[in-house]
């Protein structure tokens, strides 16, 4: 007996007849959206094999996940017991429910979740049959409380742009978009008192209360969840203690994604503070451009340039500075180009200290006339201002130049660096990040947010 010929006298298939059951095909393999046969035939598989494959058969990533996950957990009873993938599942579902819908019960089939459902609706239903919630709360002695809560639609995603309230009173904005826009969300609160009116007492209202506005943010959901997972994923691998990961569209400014993640005491990442516009960081490599940029704005060098690195080691001012490649014998003669493709320390620092050292001062308003160490004024609060010294002030030594050049002795927070980049991709223009598009109540724009430029020409053509 073959195994198709096995599969029809003893496998029930679904939707099948029991006594008749229609013919079969054999799955040998499936990759993206193909299905090879046992015989060779290729099929597309345009029902996602009933949408548990959305993203194709053996996507990489998915099976790079799994693989890890079984490494370190296969399967564990649900019964007294939990796990991160399964809380963090909880609360991206029950971040997406409609507001209400915040406990999520785990089954393996959605016939299982629809059973689950139906018997949790009887007990329900049965439920308020009891004595208890039938009579009045003097009689039954069931009194009933109401409180609010703000609910975030997405759960965790960009809670730290988003914003918190304090929880002891959850009306007082804590950071985020809450905070600064905390007096178009808010509205106006009601009046209303207590009067007796034939023996009832009943709620008479003085001044009704006015609903506040609905913010818009620019804020890609699913460009944030893509991001955070990514983010994550390779903080894990490097267990690193802080990471930021930032979208940002190029011609209109708008962020869209910002993640901001940080190494609990318990060894999981969560959104502790908003470090990509806080973070007053080194932005070491990432620099090397802009000073560049001086350079060849001043005239002093061009694309074709060229630095004798030798061996990947250059004392400078009694300093040792280093290429990465260093213990491989360096990049030897190589002109601008080829300095910022390998991100030579050597190159960019030699250029910079050849032509400034004598006069530090106009390599720091060439980084200056790019706007580079202007703070960004944000439309949320928390935000760096970024520190580029100048050689007036104290511990501007001779060694201060050459490894500002290469982005030490210098902080920028993460968000600045981004829009310096941003406005080379935007020929020049250097736009201001914008978090929030509009203000709506009812349906109606009642404010805009456009873009807005920072410097139209950070350099010439």
């Amino acid at each position: 007996m073959t195994r198709l010929e096995y599969d029809r006298t003893h496998v029930w298939h679904p939707y099948a007849s029991l006594r008749n059951p229609p013919p079969v095909r054999e799955v040998a393999s499936a990759s993206g959206v193909t299905l090879r046969l046992a015989d060779g035939t290729r099929l597309v598989d345009a029902v996602s094999s009933w949408w548990c494959v959305a993203h194709g058969h053996s996507h990489p990533h998915i099976v790079e996940a799994m693989r890890r996950q079984a490494e370190r957990l296969s399967h564990v009873m649900f019964g007294g017991l939990t796990h991160a993938p399964a809380i963090e599942l909880a609360e991206r579902l029950a971040g997406i429910a409609p507001p209400g819908l915040d406990r999520v019960f785990f089954a393996d089939s959605g016939s299982i979740s629809v059973e689950v459902a139906v018997k949790m609706a009887i007990q329900y239903q049965q439920a308020k049959k009891l004595p208890v919630f039938c009579m009045d709360k003097f009689k039954g002695g069931f009194y009933e409380q109401a409180l609010q809560r703000r609910k975030k639609p997405f759960g965790s995603l960009a809670s730290r742009t988003i914003g918190d309230l304090f929880i002891d009173t959850n009306e007082v904005a804590k950071n985020g978009v809450e905070m600064a826009f905390d007096t178009l969300l808010r509205g106006v609160n009601g009046v209303a008192h207590r009067q007796r009116v034939r023996n009832k007492f009943l709620n008479i209202t003085e001044k009704e209360p006015v609903d506040g506005c609905d913010i818009v943010t620019t804020i890609d959901v699913s460009m944030q969840d893509i991001a955070e997972k990514a983010l994550l994923d390779k903080l894990k691998e490097l267990n690193a203690s802080v990471g930021v990961a930032i979208l940002m569209e190029v011609a209109t400014g708008e962020i869209k994604a910002m993640v901001n993640m940080q190494k609990a005491g318990n060894g999981n990442y969560y959104e502790m503070r908003n470090s990509a516009i806080s973070d007053m960081l080194e932005p070491g490599s990432t620099f090397k451009t802009a000073s560049i940029m001086v350079a060849l704005e001043d005239g002093y060098i061009t694309p074709h340039t060229e630095v004798d690195t030798g061996n990947g080691i250059m004392k400078m001012h009694g300093s040792f500075m280093k290429d990465h490649n260093w213990n491989r014998g360096g990049y030897g003669v190589i002109d601008v180009t080829r300095i910022l493709e390998v991100s030579s320390n050597i190159g960019v620092s030699y250029l910079i200290d050849k032509y400034y050292q004598n006069q530090p001062q106009k390599f720091v308003d060439g980084l200056k006339r790019m706007s580079i160490d202007q703070p960004l004024h944000l439309q949320i609060p928390g935000e760096g201002k970024p520190n580029i010294r100048g050689p007036k002030e104290r511990y501007f030594a001779k060694t201060t130049l050459p490894w500002m050049s290469i982005g030490y002795e210098t902080q920028i927070p993460p968000l600045n660096i981004l829009t310096f980049y941003n406005a080379i991709a935007n020929n020049g223009c250097m736009v201001r990040p914008k978090l929030v598009k509009a203000a709506v109540k009812d349906g109606r724009v009642v404010r805009e947010y456009p873009t807005e430029v920072i410097n139209p020409k950070i350099c010439s053509d």
